[in-house]
Formats: structure tokens, sequence, C-alpha cells
């Protein structure tokens, strides 16, 4: 649930806050938001809409409810509090697939340790690390390669920059929420396309 990240964001490394917003996750699902804290928007905005939910309505199911306040309970806020985005994890194995794709068979290849090796210089060094080995290895650069290496730094920096603007952030929710409902406009026009068992069914 995406009321779960903005709540362990907004209450990083607060056990208490933390422990006490538990509950107020799963209300916040069901239109409840009593209890909500300052990352709630719809407390502040109750026209608002979920952006995570089908059809963007409140839940409705109670037992559904209760199972999940019931599991929820049970988290260990303590562990929660010193958690951190998973957004480098998930930058370094794009990285890492650039370097060794899963459709290519790298496993039994000599240059694997060599393909990893690269991804993670480029993760903490950049692209400047081809140079930097070169040098190592008392071989020239090269200017082309420095320089795309400089050009390349910068675009990363750019884009990363520019990913953490509100901005840039409603953009991409926007887009999600018309994909959405795009998808779910089509469903209703021809029914089901894809699924287990669609051809048992019919």
């Amino acid at each position: 649930m995406k009321s779960f990240s903005y709540m362990l964001a907004k209450c990083k490394e607060d056990t208490d806050k933390i422990e006490k917003s538990m509950e107020s996750v799963v209300l916040h699902q069901f239109g409840d938001h009593v209890k909500c804290g300052e990352w709630c928007n719809m407390k502040k905005n109750p026209t608002a809409k979920h952006k995570n939910l089908l059809w963007e309505a409140d839940l409705q199911n109670e037992k559904l409810k209760t199972d999940l306040l019931t599991l929820f309970r049970d988290l260990d806020a303590s562990k929660l509090s010193g958690l951190d985005s998973s957004n480098w994890n998930e930058s370094f194995n794009n990285t890492l697939r650039s370097k060794a794709p899963k459709d290519k068979h790298y496993n039994e290849s000599g240059s694997l340790a060599h393909r990893l090796s690269a991804a993670v210089c480029q993760k903490n060094e950049g692209y400047s690390y081809v140079a930097k080995v070169h040098e190592k290895l008392g071989l020239s650069p090269g200017t082309a390669t420095t320089s795309l290496a400089s050009i390349s730094d910068r675009d990363v920096h750019r884009k990363r920059e520019v990913s953490k603007t509100k901005e840039f952030k409603l953009q991409r929710q926007k887009l999600k929420s018309e994909r959405s409902g795009e998808t779910r406009s089509q469903e209703v026009r021809e029914g089901d396309s894809y699924s287990s068992n669609l051809l048992g069914d019919t």
C-alpha cells in the first residue's frame, strides 16, 4: 500500500509514531481518516481519491479490514523505523541488467565477474570508471571516452534531480492514473482477454 510507504517515510526512525500510525494506515484504505497523520492528503482534502485502489474508491470488506488490522498490529515498529527506500537497490539492479542481461547466459562465462565488477564501479564511481581503469592499467583513457563519461554522468545527475521534484512526481501519478483508467475502460468494453483458465470458463 502506498500509504504505508508514505507513513514510514514521514515517521522514519520514530518507533512510537510508527506504532501509533499502524492502525490508521489500514483504516485509511476504508475511508476512515480520523487517526491519519500528516502523510494523509485526504484528511486535508476530503474529495481526494485513492490513487492505488481499484476505481479509486474506499475498500468495503469488513473481514478484510479485520484481517489487515490484525496483521499490521503484529508488525515490529522498531524494525520498520530503520527501513529506507529500495530505489538504490532497484537502480543497481538496472545497472546490473545492462551489463549482464537476463536473456543472455553468462553464468558459465568467465566474463560474468568482470560484468558484475563493471556494474559496481559504475554505481559507485559513475561512467568515469572506464577512464580510471585505463589509467590504473597504464593505458590512455582517451579523449572520447572521458568526454562521453562526463556527459553521461551529468545526464544521470540531471535526471536524478528532476525525479525528486514535486512536479515530476505529480506528472508520474497523473500518467499512471490515465493508464489505469484506460485499462479499466477497455476491460469494461471488451471483457477479460487474459486470465488463467480463460478458455475453460467460456
